[in-house]
């Protein structure tokens, strides 16, 4: 068994808040925003400037009733907090789901849920690199389906210019079996070209990731790109959960293939996905364990969504009495790929006080895999407190960059923390 190695830190309460007690210089660092709601942290992403925008839901309590709102928070290199920006309607709620970066310093999309009364709508916002909603830019679209933004992505031309958007959908309770939804949206004003609705035969509870990914296709007759889109997500059906892969072409109702991943008997459940290889890598959950409780997948699939390979991390701790299994749910969250063709894998491991592993209730975890799948470490970071993995990915200068939400004394706190190439803080 690979020796398992932890690191831990403390939060202090006296840096609880989005402004910066002291400005960083290092190359690691640790940093939570707060504004005084209830911070859950969804998404970040690297900014041309080597900065990072972190989307976030916000909500507060208003007259007995949960408001949320839409966060973004834009930060340096250095993970100092340049600004923070609310996005909200008139009336009701919006929720973002997925967020994409536009080249050429051309500021952000978010796609997320508009909620009011028992009225859920597909939302996008434009937003600039200073924050600020583009006029005309904040769409959201109704439907005889109910439906939940969860993922979008770019569709670019040879020379990189973004021409438009793929945009996925959950639909919210539907009628028949479609539960699906995939767009085109314009570039120029956010406006739908086409929607296609899937999910034939596929009846049961449903969740999609925010995850979308675009593939080339060769071009039509008048020499415009095709492209193809891929996205992941669960099934639930008689009390059982699998993963879900599913790639189509662009406006065509038509699937290339949708597969469920899973082993009979068991709940796998998928939370992220990324490109890895010739073709894709997912992580999640599976009970497929002799203790009953949930433990860390990865799937490595080929370019036809085939399973080519399986494993799940049963975490040990050798600190104490040996090499105990470490009780209780864990779930794997995120994946990065890595600049070494690798892969970083951060999630969430419940803490055991017994076994002296971790700092208290659930830390954040770090796997390292080569580009063979092949664990390099393994590592926890936590606080004394909640602590959940979100989001991972690797910075320009070769340190790892985790996102995730901390619960701070009652309080939902967006953590975002820069390790070295080794995951470890200095």
């Amino acid at each position: 068994m690979r020796k398992l190695y932890f690191l831990s830190f403390l939060f202090f309460a006296s840096c609880f808040s989005e402004s910066n007690v002291e400005i960083g210089s290092g190359k690691t660092f640790i940093r939570y925003f707060n504004g005084g709601g209830r911070d859950e942290a969804i998404a970040f992403a690297e900014t041309e400037d080597k900065g990072l925008i972190i989307l976030a839901n916000t909500s507060h309590i208003i007259d007995g009733l949960t408001s949320t709102s839409i966060k973004l928070i834009k930060t340096d290199e250095q993970g100092n907090k340049e600004w923070s920006k609310l996005y909200s309607p008139a009336t009701g709620s919006y929720e973002g789901s997925g967020l994409l970066v536009l080249p050429g310093n051309d500021g952000y999309v978010v796609v997320g849920e508009y909620l009011n009364s028992n009225l859920s709508q597909l939302l996008t916002i434009a937003i600039g690199t200073d924050g600020e909603k583009i006029p005309a830019k904040e769409k959201f679209y109704p439907a005889t389906n109910q439906l939940r933004g969860r993922a979008i992505e770019a569709i670019k031309d040879d020379a990189g210019k973004v021409l438009s958007y793929f945009v996925l959908a959950e639909i919210i309770n539907p009628t028949g079996p479609e539960n699906m939804m995939l767009a085109e949206i314009t570039h120029a004003d956010l406006s739908i070209s086409w929607t296609r609705k899937y999910g034939a035969g596929q009846t049961g509870e449903l969740s999609v990731l925010n995850k979308l990914f675009t593939v080339a296709s060769g071009k039509d007759a008048a020499n415009k790109p095709i492209y193809k889109a891929v996205w992941a997500g669960n099934i639930t059906r008689q009390g059982e959960s699998d993963m879900r892969i599913i790639k189509t072409t662009q406006d065509r109702q038509n699937v290339d293939f949708d597969l469920q991943i899973g082993n009979p008997g068991f709940n796998e459940n998928a939370n992220d996905i990324c490109r890895f290889g010739f073709g894709y890598a997912l992580t999640g959950s599976t009970n497929e364990s002799t203790t009953g409780t949930q433990d860390i997948l990865f799937q490595r699939l080929g370019e036809d969504g085939s399973v080519l390979s399986k494993q799940s991390f049963i975490i040990r701790s050798n600190v104490k009495n040996g090499e105990l299994e470490v009780q209780g749910n864990k779930t794997g969250n995120g994946l990065a790929v890595t600049q070494d063709g690798g892969l970083l894998l951060i999630g969430t491991v419940p803490s055991n006080e017994g076994l002296e592993f971790g700092r208290g209730k659930n830390d954040l975890y770090l796997i390292k895999m080569n580009a063979f799948g092949e664990v390099a470490w393994q590592k926890s970071i936590g606080s004394r407190d909640e602590d959940v993995g979100v989001a991972a990915l690797q910075a320009s200068d070769g340190g790892y960059l985790l996102l995730g939400t901390s619960l701070f004394a009652g309080l939902e706190t967006v953590l975002l923390i820069k390790t070295d190439n080794n995951g470890n803080i200095n």
